[in-house]
């Protein structure tokens, strides 16, 4: 932390800063276990996740490359996270909040440099017109207002990432660093399936598959668990 503020240039006195900062990471520490101790671990790690997600989050307005980056990663490991350890936890917010901060910080830089124009490409145009006549489904006199939301909300999800990476995506180097942690990670849920192909289902796997007999029929074939590593499904 002290290195941090040094190479940042701060100019505050660090010896008393540095009392500070381990006073509070000492009352951190004895909060998080008295947390996990009397509220359950999966309080402790969503307070985890929460500590470490805010300060992300606000990274995100001024760093679209850093927000790419984190969403993707985030995106591997989102269907582990609500199905082990935050169970019941709306994940998909999380995503939704990582979409909308990027965006806004999309849009303030465009209004700073007063450059107001979005992807200018025939795939762009594309997808505006898709776009368009997607939300006008909402006038459809055969359509449900509930359905039509939970089907626009991952389609325009979608479609705000789009836009996202291709403002980000300025220089070679950035493009060349996404494509390296997408095959990273990619490489990781093959080992796991690997390792889950070999060795077999940890308990925690197995009682989640069996706790739900739709599932269990879902994730078996002929007595065998189907291979999903730590994403969502097989299929996935």
């Amino acid at each position: 932390m002290i290195e941090v503020l040094r190479k940042l240039g701060i100019k505050q006195q660090l010896t008393g800063i540095s009392v500070w900062v381990y006073v509070a990471l000492l009352i951190a520490s004895i909060g998080f276990a008295y947390l996990v101790a009397y509220s359950g671990f999966q309080i402790g790690v969503l307070s985890i996740v929460l500590l470490l997600g805010v300060p992300a989050l606000i990274y995100m307005l001024a760093n679209l490359k850093f927000g790419i980056i984190a969403l993707l990663v985030f995106s591997f490991f989102l269907s582990r996270i609500g199905n082990f350890l935050v169970k019941g936890f709306p994940m998909g917010t999380v995503i939704d909040s990582f979409l909308f901060l990027m965006l806004i910080g999309l849009l303030v830089r465009k209004a700073q440099r007063r450059d107001f124009r979005l992807a200018n490409s025939p795939v762009s145009y594309v997808i505006w017109i898709w776009l368009i006549l997607n939300a006008l489904q909402i006038l459809n006199p055969m359509q449900f207002a509930e359905l039509w939301i939970y089907a626009i909300r991952s389609m325009a999800g979608h479609m705000i990432f789009y836009f996202i990476v291709i403002e980000a995506l300025d220089d070679l180097a950035f493009m060349k660093n996404l494509i390296m942690v997408w095959v990273g990670l990619a490489f990781l849920g093959a080992a796991y399936g690997l390792f889950q192909e070999f060795y077999g289902l940890l308990p925690a796997e197995k009682n989640w598959v069996m706790e739900d007999p739709r599932r269990y029929n879902l994730y078996t074939y002929h007595g065998n668990f189907r291979i999903f590593s730590f994403f969502n499904d097989p299929t996935v």
